[in-house]
């Protein structure tokens, strides 16, 4: 999202006319918050964001480093990662991991500390340097791009919510080839657009999350790119500890608020990068959340955190949770 530095700025667009995916040009659109405008391929399924910000107007839409959230509030997430990781080490394989597109740098940290050998890159040089005084991690700076023909195959390459965000996917998808060995596996997470969330929420879903997010898969859409580019999914979840309920918890947020405060798309599209509603409510709306006698509010807040938490369970057992999270290994021909 636009942040509240940069809502002002004149963001130059470019318009995408063929799909990321398979190159086609005919679309429909279904979604649309103030001027920027998601379209469905009629051809493949992928949903684009049909007008993006130039490349080198990037930087304003991102902030220089990675907000830094208790590593403790996370650890359900991260051990739900390791998990899933550690079913495909074989007895006496070294665990070792990279990930691309590391955020703050607290996951590879986290494996760090459970034994793993961990490298991975960011694009900025500020979040390298974040991540280094924070963790001692001495990462890469680069994209994909950057590393591929540099960095050595490796044997487990993860990268969580990173696609949706990618200008030039084929690329970046051709270098992850490149930088994982035949029979070597990928984990990776991205939001679900054919999500239950999407008929509950609409647009006040943080799936849509403009201008940041410039593609939005579905698992049919996930697997038709991995099969382009020779990986084979061996295991698929609908489920994050971290995000699930997170996203399902937004959309309530979102929905309510602008349903009792009267939002426009404007003000969706400044909520900041964070995307935390909480934090980025004007000043009547923080005098009406106040004016609740704290124990009621205490109450409520608990009984948002159970019935997101519950439903977002719940899509994810019938297939519609709103993170895809799989699994898949590089062709070894």
């Amino acid at each position: 999202m636009i942040t509240s530095d940069t809502k002002e700025l004149a963001l130059e667009l470019e318009e995408v006319r063929q799909c990321p995916l398979c190159s086609g040009e005919k679309a429909v659109t279904v979604q649309q918050l103030d001027r920027f405008i998601y379209k469905k391929c009629l051809d493949c399924g992928l949903v684009r964001l049909s007008n993006r910000v130039v490349e080198e107007q990037l930087s304003a839409i991102y902030g220089d480093a990675y907000p830094q959230p208790k590593i403790e509030m996370r650890l359900p997430m991260f051990n739900s990662r390791k998990a899933i990781l550690e079913r495909f080490i074989k007895p006496g394989q070294e665990r070792r991991f990279f990930e691309l597109g590391c955020g703050d740098g607290s996951f590879l940290a986290y494996l760090q500390k459970q034994g793993w050998q961990v490298d991975g890159s960011e694009y900025s040089s500020s979040s390298v340097a974040a991540i280094a005084a924070r963790f001692g991690l001495t990462i890469r700076q680069g994209s994909a791009e950057d590393l591929a023909g540099q960095l050595a195959p490796q044997s487990m390459l993860g990268f969580y919510h990173v696609l949706e965000h990618v200008y030039h996917l084929h690329d970046f998808m051709a270098a992850v080839e490149q930088l994982v060995l035949p029979g070597g596996l990928i984990h990776i997470q991205v939001p679900n657009i054919a999500s239950l969330d999407i008929k509950l929420f609409g647009k006040y879903t943080k799936i849509w999350t403009v201008p940041q997010h410039v593609q939005l898969f579905s698992p049919d859409t996930l697997q038709q790119l991995l099969k382009m580019h020779s990986f084979e999914i061996v295991k698929q979840g609908m489920y994050d500890p971290w995000y699930s309920p997170g996203i399902v918890r937004e959309g309530f947020i979102r929905r309510g608020q602008a349903s009792l405060f009267k939002w426009d798309d404007q003000r969706l599209l400044c909520m900041g990068v964070s995307g935390e509603t909480a934090n980025y409510v004007t000043a009547n709306e923080e005098k009406s959340r106040l004016s609740l006698p704290r124990p009621i509010y205490k109450l409520l807040k608990m009984g948002l955190y159970k019935s997101s938490e519950a439903l977002a369970h719940l899509e994810a057992r019938f297939n519609r949770g709103n993170v895809i999270d799989l699994v898949a290994r590089k062709s070894v021909i």
